[in-house]
């Protein structure tokens, strides 16, 4: 009765749910004290492997005295009301008592390191000397991109990831990885950076690639917002079209040029890349902040890239950051508390709301059992004593629905072969399942059967923490939820890996849907972001508005660009920004009421002089008239002389009109600006002769193109995390840029800055006699007041590219919205590792309960770790370890263990797993070559059957040649040219065979 006080005024225990499941043991009146107690001491199981935490509230003490004092005559059996019997309740209690003391010794080790943690910190010390002794976790707070003070110090003391055995602390071992994962990023910049630092350029600093001259040319308006367009130098000769340099997501550090790297250190990410401006040496990138303020217009700067592609790294280290560790799943496997997988969570027993355990597997079930498939395993031994067993049974038809959770039939009535049903029972009974796939077993084709029938049995998404082990009456009516199925994750390391499944599995679900770009034809018209969706009045009318909004900012950014690149500071612009004294203001106001009042009295003058010219023109033209009837001589010849004169004076009339006419073009000028016209007035001192144009003073853009001579780019490199992220692309939108270079903006600055420093005294900078100044004095002033401009006009320049950013950012979530609606009508989403952490915001929204990985043994760890959320109730991981380990860019981290994938280091736990046992690829005498590395695997008989290879005497054969490798100056790999000619050769000559 205390023990049922406490629970039941618990906050957490009091829920509706678990009073229904205390009631749990009697069909008839109340249950009994064992039936209680049973169901009790299951719940705290259930608590204490989800919530180890919980160990300190739980009265565990309670129910060890409840247990002492039942006195129940069973001790062995369960009795006819539902009452556990002692001996059941007592094994109960055990595995109760375990998990406690498990509970109770991860609980003091947090404590022992959170008591050093507080000792350093107290101490003074920010970093131990030995992190593997003193660990103290600083993964959600160390930022992804590099501190310049890491480009200068040694590489980091990193801890060794725990491959085999319990972990420990969950989130010990994700600060582990972490920081494994943030150093294989890095260390290649660091090394490069250090080596540069020390003279070591060109082919000898392979780490990174040095570009020179870096000058920012103009803006570009992308979807992702507002991005710097920079014109650079680069050395090498390199064809942009192959090459993997300055990739989409491509990580580079800038600093001054005059700084040699070793201050003032700026990062940035390449944010869009066409060849068409590579091959003119330009390039868009995007700073973390979007605008930094420390890259200047006219300042010339170096850029490193890092030969490491850094868009596969950032999205993971960030996504772990962001996991949720309070209602992270699967912790007890994760952690190595516990080998004892239980069943996903959603498979309930017959309820209202749905059928449980009971599965359909007719896509699974041969429709004739009497017909072998081509991947059927069984021996031809077997084959008659099968036919007869069919026929003695009269051919009954087999069974296509049964209970996962229970009994299987006991012949193999699918078109898997034993192994591949072995593994698809486990996939389906156990939350974390692993299948070891051997090369030509079909891990591919069973994970696509699991998807299948996972898919034809839809269950609904289950609550956080609700297990199958929870023995829910059937009279306990919970209530009926009209929720869809969640999507099932499939998630792949490569796009091709991944569209091969889904090409699979759209054969007979049509409801897929593929994230990320660059994917195969097949799969286009399913891409998230190629898809049509439907919108809602609301959510149309706002992506109008900030559409509208973002033009208007475009066009004042134009505007402001438009000012910058001015060579002259406008006069409205002098007077509202402020930027020269009052008097000196008066004066430009003065001289433009002058310059009004001198065009006035020329247009009067104009004026003038043309109806002087039409009295002279209408006169010749009646002396003209009277030539023709004159008969006179004498008076012939004074209308001649008369005409002369006429056209003599028109002459001179046209002349004066002509000079009226350019001074009046002149003044108008000079009234567009009179700046410009105070400017050009000044005189130029005999002693100091005026400054070049600033053309002299910029280094010309034919400067910036000159290129190198001899390393050839082929861009032949493999690297998948690269491939990545050229696919990762959302949708594309015409992309707007502003030229700076083409407006002058960058000489306009540089100029401004170069004259407004030079030789200025405060006399000059207060001067009111502005008429009296020589030529230098007044294009120096007139320097000062455009530097002055400039600052303030780009301070307003980068408050509308951050409203702009803004916009953007609310668009983002507009299309994030349409794009989540997609994602929850399908039935299947498809992503590769780096896009799982890429959009992970909108997975998390999706809600998937079951994840998919195939070729998990090739993933990184940290890569599963982040696919992973509160949501995920079934984890099905199908890879090989003894095949290709997960890619390490940094050999040495090897050492620590960051190659060992998830996939493996569950093995290494020996959690339950099935192992493939029939290959169909190899020909038995290639089979050989791999047969020693894995358990009994059997060849199906159809590669038993394959003839001789047509043109070769033998299937298998080994050459050997002395031709040497080549290094590629621009690529980690080597190459050897002979082989890809021998290979070539070959296929060549197989062709002819008629292959």
């Amino acid at each position: 009765n205390r023990l049922l006080a406490v629970v039941l005024d618990s906050p957490v225990l009091s829920q509706p749910t678990v009073k229904a499941f205390l009631a749990v043991g009697s069909s008839t009146g109340l249950p009994s004290v064992s039936a209680r107690l049973g169901n009790l001491l299951e719940l705290f199981e259930l608590l204490l492997q989800r919530f180890p935490s919980c160990v300190s509230w739980l009265p565990l003490g309670l129910a060890e005295a409840a247990f002492e004092n039942d006195s129940s005559e069973d001790d062995s059996e369960t009795d006819a009301s539902g009452a556990k019997g002692q001996g059941e309740l007592l094994a109960l209690l055990n595995s109760v008592k375990q998990r406690r003391d498990d509970a109770l010794l991860i609980q003091q080790r947090l404590q022992q390191r959170q008591l050093g943690s507080g000792r350093d910190r107290r101490a003074g010390q920010t970093q131990p000397e030995d992190p593997a002794k003193d660990p103290v976790l600083t993964y959600t707070e160390t930022p992804v991109f590099p501190s310049p003070e890491e480009m200068s110090g040694p590489a980091p003391k990193l801890r060794k990831a725990v491959v085999a055995g319990p972990v420990g602390s969950f989130p010990l071992h994700l600060d582990t990885h972490f920081h494994l994962l943030r150093e294989d990023c890095l260390r290649s910049l660091r090394t490069g950076i250090q080596k540069y630092r020390e003279g070591v350029t060109g082919r000898e600093n392979r780490d990174i690639r040095v570009y020179s001259n870096v000058v920012i040319v103009g803006l570009s308006y992308t979807p992702a917002g507002i991005v710097y367009r920079v014109r650079f130098n680069c050395q090498a000769r390199v064809r942009w079209e192959k090459s993997k340099r300055l990739l989409l997501g491509s990580l580079v550090c800038l600093c001054p040029s005059s700084a040699g790297f070793q201050e003032e250190l700026m990062w940035a990410t390449v944010a869009r890349r066409n060849v068409e401006d590579l091959a003119k040496h330009m390039i868009c990138l995007r700073f973390p902040t979007a605008l930094e303020g420390g890259f200047q217009i006219g300042e010339s700067y170096d850029m490193a890239e890092t030969t490491v592609f850094f868009e596969a790294y950032q999205h993971v280290l960030h996504a772990m950051q962001q996991l949720d560790l309070e209602s992270y799943p699967f912790l007890e496997y994760l952690t190595g508390v516990t080998t004892e997988v239980a069943p996903p969570s959603y498979l309930l027993p017959d309820l209202p709301q749905g059928p449980g355990d009971l599965f359909d597997f007719s896509a699974v079930v041969r429709e004739d059992p009497g017909k072998r498939g081509a991947d059927d395993n069984s021996d031809d031994s077997e084959s008659e004593d099968s036919d007869e067993g069919r026929e003695k049974e009269g051919d009954l038809a087999p069974p296509k629905q049964w209970r996962v959770l229970g009994p299987w039939p006991e012949k193999n009535v699918t078109a898997l072969d034993d192994t591949q049903l072995e593994a698809l029972k486990l996939c389906l009974t156990k939350e974390v399942a692993v299948v070891q796939g051997p090369p030509g077993t079909g891990k591919t084709f069973l994970g696509v059967q699991v998807v299948r029938v996972l898919l034809a049995n839809p269950r609904p998404p289950s609550e956080v923490g609700q297990r199958r082990r929870v023995r829910w009456a059937d009279e306990v009516a919970l209530p009926k939820r009209n929720i869809k199925t969640p999507p099932i994750l499939v998630v792949c390391y490569t796009n091709h890996a991944l569209d091969q499944f889904l090409e699979q599995v759209v054969r007979f679900e049509p409801r897929v849907v593929r994230i990320g770009g660059r994917c195969s034809e097949a799969m286009e018209a399913l891409n998230l972001f190629k898809m049509t969706y439907t919108s809602d009045r609301a959510e149309n009318h706002r992506m109008w508005e900030l559409h509208k909004l973002r033009e208007e900012l475009e066009h004042r950014i134009t505007a402001l660009c438009g000012l910058l690149s001015a060579k002259v500071l406008p006069m409205k612009e002098l007077i509202r920004r402020n930027v020269c004294t009052e008097a000196q203001r008066k004066f430009f106001e003065e001289l433009q009421n002058q310059l009004e009042n001198e065009l006035k009295e020329v247009l009067g003058e104009i004026r003038h002089h043309k109806i002087t010219e039409q009295f002279l023109t209408d006169e010749a033209a009646e002396v003209s008239a009277t030539l023709e009837v004159l008969t006179n001589p004498d008076e012939i010849d004074r209308a001649h002389s008369r005409l002369q004169d006429l056209h003599a004076q028109l002459s001179m009339e046209g002349q004066s009109l002509a000079l009226l006419g350019f001074k009046a073009d002149h003044i108008r000028k000079g009234l567009e600006n009179p700046i410009q016209r105070w400017i050009e007035a000044g005189p130029a001192a005999p002693e100091e002769p005026p400054l070049p144009p600033p053309g002299d003073r910029v280094v010309a853009a034919e400067a910036l193109q000159a290129g190198g001579d001899d390393d050839d780019d082929d861009g032949d490199d493999d690297e998948l995390e690269r491939e990545e992220g050229e696919r990762m692309v959302g949708p594309q939108e015409g992309n707007v840029a502003l030229k700076f270079a083409e407006l002058g903006v960058a000489e306009a600055h540089v100029e401004a800055h170069t004259l407004g420093a030079a030789g200025l005294d405060p006399g000059l900078v207060e001067a009111t006699d502005l008429e009296a100044l020589p030529l230098v004095q007044r294009q120096r002033l007139h320097a000062l007041w455009k530097a002055r401009f400039h600052d303030k006009t780009l301070e307003t320049l980068q408050q509308c590219c951050l409203q702009y950013e803004e916009l953007t950012t609310q668009r983002k979530g507009l299309e994030e919205n349409r794009h989540l609606r997609v994602l929850k009508d399908a039935a299947v989403i498809g992503v590769t590792t780096t896009g799982a952490a890429k959009y992970l915001g909108l997975l998390r929204l999706v809600g998937c309960q079951i994840v998919v990985v195939e070729e998990a043994a090739e993933v990184l760890e940290a890569h599963v770790l982040t696919a992973l959320g509160s949501t995920t109730r079934h984890l099905i991981l199908i890879g090989d370890h003894m095949q290709l380990r997960p890619k390490v860019t940094t050999h040495e981290l090897e050492a620590l263990n960051l190659g060992v994938s998830l996939f493996e280091r569950l093995m290494n736990l020996k959690m339950p797993h099935v192992t493939l046992g029939v290959q169909r690829r190899m020909r038995p005498e290639i089979f050989e070559l791999t047969s020693r590395l894995y358990p009994p695997i059997t060849c199906h008989p159809s590669v038993m059957t394959r003839g001789p290879i047509r043109g070769m005497a033998h299937s298998l054969f080994f050459l050997t040649h002395g031709n040497p490798e080549e290094q590629d100056a621009d690529l980690r790999s080597p190459r050897n040219p002979f082989e890809a000619e021998l290979v070539a050769h070959i296929a060549a000559y197989l062709l002819r065979q008629g292959y």
